[in-house]
């Protein structure tokens, strides 16, 4: 059995030598071509280096200086109102309220669950106290219907204000 293998290996390894004489001629013939030497090939322009002279505008070659800005905070504001921020922060908080879907309650009487999907299809039970959306928003209410979000956002000033969103749960999933 083993000479038989060994018999068409052999026979295989001889057979693939053959004559290269055609390959040899072809590569002979292309090295033989002579290659097109263009003529008018155009001259290269030497560079000219510009020096910057416009002295009586800001170099734009530097940063620019700070604006006269008063800095000063007035003491007038005072704000009650600020997001906890020494909190660690929940995974719901890196989504959007809108981007959030209510899809169902979970539990009876008091102890109510809700069970919100994120986008990517990952589902969160969440209950009063829980932590979701951008605008450091605290869940204060489960309901059969929904959820009752308390947010503190920025004012633009300085200070926050409070709001309350709600999310539904659509006509779809009750």
């Amino acid at each position: 059995m083993k000479a038989i293998v060994l018999g068409l290996t052999l026979l295989a390894l001889f057979g693939c030598e053959g004559s290269k004489d055609d390959l040899q001629q072809y590569v002979m013939e292309v090295k033989a071509r002579k290659v097109p030497v263009q003529e008018d090939v155009p001259q290269i322009k030497p560079f000219e280096h510009l020096a910057y002279q416009a002295s009586d505008g800001r170099n734009p070659f530097t940063s620019p200086a700070p604006e006269a800005v008063d800095t000063t905070v007035s003491d007038e504001k005072e704000c009650a109102l600020a997001p906890q921020t020494n909190r660690e922060k929940q995974a719901l908080e890196q989504y959007s309220l809108s981007s959030l879907k209510m899809r169902g309650v979970l539990g009876d009487g008091p102890s109510l669950w809700a069970l919100l999907e994120v986008p990517g299809g990952e589902m969160y039970r969440v209950k009063e106290g829980y932590y979701l959306g951008l605008h450091h928003g605290v869940i204060v209410k489960v309901s059969d219907t929904g959820l009752d979000i308390k947010e503190v956002v920025s004012d633009g000033q300085g200070c926050w204000n409070e709001r309350t969103t709600q999310l539904s749960l659509s006509q779809a999933e009750q």
